[in-house]
């Protein structure tokens, strides 16, 4: 088995296991949590998102790229360590200016005050800062199984501390939020000792401005990602109410269970990319960068059906039933999920081509798609105005990146063929039991899994081959 096959599955497993145990205790949080205080943690997390990008500067996301410029193991580690320090004095300024203007960050929702919600969520950010860089190097020298590791022993430990405030002390939100403070605060010295070992703590100017140009441009990105991705969570709270952002909020954590395919494949996957696309081989390696890519998008097209096509069944049968009305809006979430997944892989052309203003232009010109639908369809269509804005903008930054990075940038194209027959096919199975064969319940259930064996079955009989290929050729 090759190295990123091997990494791939390590993620995969590291991943679902945490993925899946969050998904089993995310009916007994949404028990004891109401749609209310579950709208008060997306919205918050929503905020972390933001937050994060100005407290680290988006500095991280230059390590991938940067870091193979310097052949020198100490000028690695020096590199890094500017970095780490970086974003360190940053996210401490950030956090002290937050506390500082207090009233105007409260003044962000109708609903949620400072104390305790803003005050939680910002400092676990600062702390979270502090892992970053660990974390990359990590999975730049495809330490997969320690990075993993790590990832469990932390998700064990918050979900334990967030059964403890939410489901015994009954602390609802604000108990959620303070376990994960907690937790990341324990883990905190974990990730220090790893830099230590690894980096050197100092402050480089040359390699603060190299790193700096190459993010820069990324950060109007990351924002537009956010726009795209969260902001509709303010739109909704401000039109409507928390009731509601908690709703589809759940819809979008169970849309994003696919995900996990995708963010197994993209940890393993992006320090190899690079590497790769930095080879003299090039023709070898664009044939097999397109047949692992187009094997993976097809694989996750199939697993976003799947959760679109069992929304209803999951909904009813695991969630408190002021829940109910959330699978309405997954398979719109799910597909606005695909295409930003596979305008990820369109984002590695460009940063491989260090086109980063191109890629920000055309996601912030996306997020204004997205504002401007949500202005548009969310006082009129709820939650489904927001989904489907998203769904447009998403839409928007898959075709502009496209046709840019292939006239433009490094490119390996798609296998557009495969991917329509195959959306095609299960886009009129779900039409054909969501409004046409109406079932009950269980009957519907059973039908439904009958027909996802089939098709899962000829996935495997067709493209294991494939992918047993394209592992080895990686």
């Amino acid at each position: 088995m090759s190295k990123v096959a091997k990494n791939t599955l390590i993620y995969t497993i590291g991943t679902i296991l945490p993925k899946a145990a969050s998904f089993v205790l995310l009916p007994i949080y949404t028990k004891f949590l109401s749609p209310a205080e579950y709208g008060i943690l997306s919205s918050m997390w929503a905020l972390e998102g933001i937050a994060t990008i100005f407290f680290s500067l988006s500095l991280g996301t230059s390590v991938f790229r940067l870091y193979w410029d310097y052949e020198d193991e100490e000028l690695r580690k020096k590199f890094l360590g500017t970095i780490y320090v970086a974003i360190g004095i940053s996210s401490l300024v950030w956090l002290a200016l937050i506390f500082i203007f207090q009233n105007l960050i409260d003044g962000i929702y109708n609903s949620i005050s400072f104390f305790p919600y803003f005050a939680f969520s910002m400092v676990t950010i600062c702390i979270t800062g502090f892992f970053d860089i660990p974390q990359k190097l990590l999975m730049i020298r495809e330490k997969a199984m320690t990075y993993v590791t790590l990832s469990i022993l932390f998700f064990l430990l918050n979900s334990g501390l967030i059964l403890y405030f939410v489901v015994w002390l009954k602390q609802g939100a604000s108990g959620y939020l303070l376990a994960t403070l907690i937790a990341t605060a324990v883990f905190f010295p974990v990730y220090l000792i790893i830099g230590k070992q690894n980096i050197s703590f100092n402050f480089h100017f040359p390699y603060f401005k190299a790193a700096l140009l190459f993010a820069l441009p990324g950060i109007p990105t990351l924002l537009s990602s956010w726009v795209l991705d969260l902001s509709d969570r303010i739109f909704i709270e401000r039109y409507f109410s928390l009731t509601e952002v908690g709703i589809y909020s759940l819809s979008y954590k169970i849309a994003g269970i696919a995900l996990i395919l995708s963010s197994s494949f993209n940890l393993a996957y992006r320090p190899v990319f690079f590497r790769l696309a930095n080879s003299e081989e090039q023709e070898t390696t664009r044939k097999n960068i397109y047949d692992f890519n187009n094997l993976f998008l097809v694989l996750l097209l199939f697993f976003f059906f799947a959760l679109s096509f069992f929304s209803k069944e999951i909904i009813v049968l695991f969630f408190d039933s002021s829940y109910s009305s959330a699978y309405l809006y997954i398979p719109v979430i799910a597909l606005a999920y695909f295409l930003s997944v596979m305008g990820g892989l369109i984002a590695r052309y460009f940063e491989q081509s260090k086109k980063m203003k191109q890629n920000m232009y055309i996601y912030i010109f996306s997020s204004l798609v997205n504002v401007a639908f949500n202005f548009l369809l969310i006082p009129s269509l709820g939650a489904f105005g927001a989904a489907y804005s998203t769904l447009l903008a998403m839409l928007f930054t898959v075709v502009a990146g496209y046709f840019y990075t292939k006239k433009h940038c490094y490119f390996v194209e798609f296998n557009w063929k495969t991917l329509a027959v195959v959306f095609s096919v299960l886009t009129l199975l779900f039409i054909l039991f969501e409004f046409v064969l109406v079932f009950p319940l269980y009957y519907a259930l059973g039908a439904k899994t009958l027909l996802t064996l089939v098709l899962l079955t000829f996935l495997i009989v067709k493209y294991l081959p494939d992918i047993k290929s394209a592992y080895r050729k990686m």
